[in-house]
């Protein structure tokens, strides 16, 4: 039973990777923070540390009913670039809000869903979310 929870865990965090979402490393981080990067002017790249990150937090935001952190490592995992890059393409032109309505939209719902969320709502302003692995991970990632 745990074996297989374990499993379709790793298989839920691969999932954006073998359905073709992810995309080379190789020039996604050009603000250097190691975080993201912007393939370009209109698509997100997420890397799975990130991910993996918001992931856990939405568990515990599931399980606690707060969901203050999970705001905190949504808006932590974009880089300084992405901000000024989605408060461009926002009316309101507010990263913070953005995030707290989506997450408020999410109601604490699936994990996935809040995924699925963000793409649908960044898709509203004209944005892509994409997910990126290091190239180590990529490497070890098992072939569909």
């Amino acid at each position: 039973m745990l074996r297989t929870a374990l499993s379709l865990g790793v298989l839920l965090l691969l999932a954006p990777m073998l359905l073709g979402g992810c995309e080379s490393p190789g020039g996604s981080d050009r603000d250097g923070d190691g975080k993201l990067g912007i393939n370009d002017a209109n698509a997100i790249q997420l890397k799975m540390d990130a991910v993996k990150q918001i992931r856990v937090s939405a568990g515990e935001a599931r399980e606690r009913g707060d969901t203050d952190r999970l705001r905190e490592d949504m808006l932590r995992a974009l880089s300084d670039t992405q901000i000024t890059t989605i408060e461009t393409h926002l009316d309101s032109g507010d990263v913070e809000a953005f995030l707290s309505e989506l997450v408020d939209e999410w109601s604490r719902g699936d994990v996935d869903s809040l995924f699925e969320l963000m793409e649908l709502r960044l898709s509203e302003v004209g944005m892509s979310m994409k997910f990126t692995l290091p190239i180590g991970e990529a490497m070890d990632a098992p072939t569909p």
